[in-house]
């Protein structure tokens, strides 16, 4: 169940959300490259904020007792020859500004963002962690800045590759027990890149590793970040846009814009990477998950409701605490497993790199596992702090999903949504097209709310229709709707129809059965046969939503994005299908789709309502 915390919800300024600073960096470049990403990366710089209260607890940080001194630039190198760089903080004596006598425990993140037109890294070492008694190590990532391979050859970054796991095996060593200062004990810190790569660390290592936690924030990886329900989303935008490699560095600039327009081209064409194969399993953060628990690293998820990795930072939690029980990573909770404080997620109302990331709470986090000191941390049965988005009040919990029985709303031919199964029809046609032209929408809505309801989960839709042509493409979007008719999206799914094979053995069901967090394979085309009838499951993003008294629900079925949902301001928000594959753009124009509806198929959205 759900608790509420009774502490009011700090109404904080945030910084400008990291979509929109990619916006104004990307308007720069068209007058100067060397600018661009230097205020992207302000937009993490500015995503720690210490006035945001725990949920839980009033443990309140110490005061700072060390000054700081930076040692940059030292070459670690690695076991084929490549060599990286690291900045280092070390604690100094405040009066006298020398190092601070005896060993201290370290916190390394990885980095990959440079000061554009330099090789310098944008992140430099964090004096809130070194003041209180932490080395805190700034790593640049092969394929980024100063970093170089054997005889000084260049490199490429190749995001999250099983090669970048085991460079940063090899740096946790490195700041273990090679470099001065170190007391032998590691947690990993950063958000982003830099929250993602903690994690592919942390399952390279083996049992009783130096690394004793981390606090991956805005992270969270896999196949449907970059191609939502099977096709292309605005994030894919990265990989053909090679002047953005200047993120990177100056150094390895060329490098890395053939390796990541290599990548886009056999994306575009269709090949291997354009699905779910070898090369984005080798790089969803879900396959780290039970390396991480064996390894007995406690692990603090941070993500925001609004975020592109939000639906995968909540399947690490899941998958997190279903290791620690010994149950299937990739099936539901039940309401009867152990519950480990070592595994925790904190969801903000915020998007992705913005708004309530603490320094305070990394702080108690980090003493407790890291220096060993009980902050009280650990104790808790309810490791969920969520923002419920309406309310912005925090509320906690222990499970996902949070009801065992979900509530079913069904389509009809009058456009309404009821719990009763409706006779057989069949929808007005629907045309793949953008939402605001004729044929690119259809609406359906329920009678309000007498009292209110919590949406506490992910909703999901199950989708009826047949197409003219090969393929579909279906967009479900979910709306509170209040009585003066001022609508708000909650949330949204969507799935191509040539990939809609199930993966049967991970897709979840409620007690009724109702398929209520389906999962796809997403490994080849299944094209349909036009005119014949096909069942569409499509997943729908979790949420903590309160649908207050005399509020309705509207369910939208559209084939298009809206161009406002695919233009780089969007770019890093829960991720929509922006682009097609050479394969897709033969399928899919032209579609005339009809929703059936009631009888043997039933349309309809499965809702987790407390």
């Amino acid at each position: 169940m759900l608790q509420e915390r009774h502490i009011a919800y700090n109404s904080i300024r945030t910084p400008l959300s990291f979509n929109t600073w990619i916006f104004i960096a990307l308007s720069i470049l068209k007058a100067s490259p060397l600018l661009l990403f230097l205020v992207l990366a302000s937009s993490l710089v500015g995503c720690s904020n210490p006035s945001e209260p725990w949920p839980e607890s009033d443990w309140s940080p110490y005061p700072a007792e060390y000054g700081m001194k930076v040692q940059r630039s030292v070459p670690v190198v690695m076991d084929d020859g490549a060599t990286l760089y690291v900045d280092i903080g070390y604690p100094t004596n405040r009066s006298t500004g020398e190092r601070a006598a005896g060993d201290f425990p370290v916190l390394l993140t990885q980095n990959q963002y440079m000061l554009p037109g330099t090789n310098s890294s944008v992140f430099p070492p964090m004096k809130f962690f070194v003041s209180r008694g932490y080395i805190y190590v700034v790593a640049q990532v092969r394929g980024t800045g100063k970093t170089e391979g054997p005889d000084g050859a260049p490199l490429a970054l190749d995001m999250f590759s099983p090669r970048m796991a085991k460079d940063g095996a090899q740096l946790v060593d490195w700041v273990a027990n090679v470099m001065e200062g170190s007391n032998g004990s590691v947690g990993l810190d950063g958000c982003s890149f830099l929250g993602i790569t903690q994690l592919f660390t942390a399952a390279e290592l083996g049992p009783n590793s130096p690394v004793k936690a981390i606090v991956p924030a805005c992270a969270g990886n896999s196949y449907e970040l970059y191609f939502p329900g099977g096709m292309m989303a605005a994030t894919t935008e990265l990989y053909s846009f090679t002047p953005g490699m200047v993120i990177a560095g100056r150094r390895n600039y060329n490098s890395n814009v053939a390796n990541q327009g290599q990548l886009a081209e056999r994306q575009q064409r269709g090949e291997d990477e354009a699905y779910n194969r070898d090369h984005w399993q080798a790089r969803d953060t879900i396959n780290t998950v039970e390396n991480i628990v064996a390894n007995d690293i406690p692990v603090l998820l941070w993500t925001g409701w609004y975020a592109a990795e939000m639906k995968d930072a909540v399947k690490l939690y899941v998958g997190l605490q279903n290791a620690s029980a010994g149950m299937p990573i990739k099936g539901p909770m039940s309401s009867e497993q152990p519950i480990s404080g070592k595994y925790q997620i904190i969801i903000g109302p915020n998007g992705h790199g913005e708004g309530i990331q603490s320094n305070n709470i990394k702080l108690q986090w980090f003493d407790h596992w890291v220096k060993g000191w009980n902050t009280g941390i650990e104790n808790t049965k309810q490791p969920m702090n969520l923002i419920e988005l309406n309310q912005k009040r925090w509320l906690q919990a222990s499970r996902f999903p949070a009801v065992d029985n979900y509530t079913s709303l069904y389509v009809d031919a009058n456009g309404t949504l009821t719990q009763t199964i409706p006779d057989e029809g069949e929808s007005e046609s629907l045309t793949w097209t953008k939402p605001r032209k004729e044929g690119g929408k259809i609406i359906f809505s329920s009678s309000s709310f007498t009292e209110a309801s919590l949406i506490a989960g992910a909703p999901s839709a199950t989708v009826w229709a047949r197409s003219s042509n090969a393929n579909m493409q279906l967009i479900v979007t979910l709306f509170d709707v209040a009585p003066d008719g001022k609508t708000r999206e909650i949330t949204h799914g969507t799935l191509l129809g040539s990939m809609r094979e199930l993966d049967a053995d991970n897709s979840w069901l409620d007690a009724a059965g109702n398929m209520i967090f389906p999962q796809y394979k997403f490994e080849s085309d299944s094209y349909l046969e036009p005119g014949l009838p096909y069942r569409l499951d499509i997943a729908m993003f979790p949420t903590l939503w309160q649908l207050e008294s005399g509020h309705s629900l509207r369910l939208e079925l559209t084939t298009q994005s809206s161009s406002k949902d695919c233009n780089l301001t969007a770019l890093l928000d829960r991720p929509r299908p922006c682009g097609l594959t050479d394969p897709q753009k033969e399928t899919l124009p032209g579609g005339v789709y009809h929703v059936l509806m009631g009888g043997d198929t039933p349309t309809g959205i499965h809702l987790p309502l407390m």
